[in-house]
């Protein structure tokens, strides 16, 4: 996977041949989570649930609490990604409750993110917003800078939704003056940014600014080399191109570009990275 040779499918059969039907359950939870990784980065979604599944009942067989919450995740990443929102959330609750319980911080964070973009994209402001408020303290508790910036980026967009442009644009700012904050958030609040002067009050400069950090984002797109974050951030920038092209009277409106956004759990998760797993964390 690191490397890029073309046969890793075929590595997985061969590495899942071998330890089927073994006693070594944690090694095959280990082998299948990858697998379930590497379905979700080339777009296998069906293939991604079906290993997602049996990896966590090799992390069951196992007892290791920790990798059954890593599986669970990934899992979770699968059955949202095919439009399963409940088993996703039920799945993601399960291992934020398991790793919490651990006293793994970092990758409860993670796993709690994902739960934030269920909650905004079903509507539950509140419940979101008390989420991000305590992973923004554990951001600081941990000096995480990469967790800091995608709860920000979740901040700001629930600011947008919320109509508080002014905020938002200070938010998605922020993440991308930050000399911390990793590429792919970058290059997300740069989105955020063009989604701010498109559809927030417009001012003298507004059409300018849209264009600049449609820019900036596509030139911080081109260094992004993770393959969630990519196709997030990507899908983003083509709709939003879309729209300009077509134009505000166009068939691509500006409702419908702005309902697309608030119901795309799956970018929100791309973009902040949570999709990565619990591994992201450093």
């Amino acid at each position: 996977m690191l490397t890029g040779r073309d046969d890793v499918a075929e590595l997985f059969v061969r590495a899942e041949q071998g330890v089927a039907g073994t006693e070594f359950h944690w090694d095959r939870a280990i082998l299948l989570t990858n697998w379930t990784t590497y379905c979700l980065q080339i777009g296998d979604i069906d293939g991604a649930r079906g290993h997602g599944e049996a990896a966590a009942a090799a992390a069951r067989a196992s007892g290791d609490d920790f990798a059954r919450a890593c599986t669970l995740t990934l899992w979770g990443d699968a059955e949202e990604s095919a439009g399963l929102r409940d088993r996703a959330r039920a799945h993601w609750t399960e291992a934020a409750r398991i790793l919490r319980s651990i006293g793994a911080r970092g990758q409860y964070a993670y796993a709690a993110l994902r739960i934030v973009c269920l909650d905004m994209a079903q509507g539950a402001v509140e419940a979101a917003e008390n989420r991000l408020s305590e992973l923004i303290r554990l951001a600081d508790d941990l000096s995480a800078d990469d967790l800091r910036a995608a709860a920000a980026i979740l901040r700001g967009t629930l600011a947008f939704y919320g109509g508080r442009f002014s905020d938002a644009r200070t938010i998605f700012a922020g993440v991308w003056d930050s000399p911390t904050a990793p590429l792919d958030r970058r290059a997300m609040s740069a989105v955020g940014l063009v989604a701010v002067a498109t559809f927030g009050p417009p001012t003298p400069s507004t059409s300018d600014d849209a264009r600049m950090w449609m820019d900036r984002a596509g030139q911080a797109l081109d260094r992004v080399r993770e393959p969630l974050a990519r196709r997030a951030v990507g899908a983003l920038l083509d709709k939003l191109d879309a729209y300009f092209k077509s134009g505000p009277s166009g068939a691509i409106g500006a409702d419908h570009v702005q309902a697309w956004l608030s119901d795309n759990p799956s970018l929100l998760a791309g973009f902040t990275g949570v999709l990565n797993g619990p591994g992201r964390h450093r």
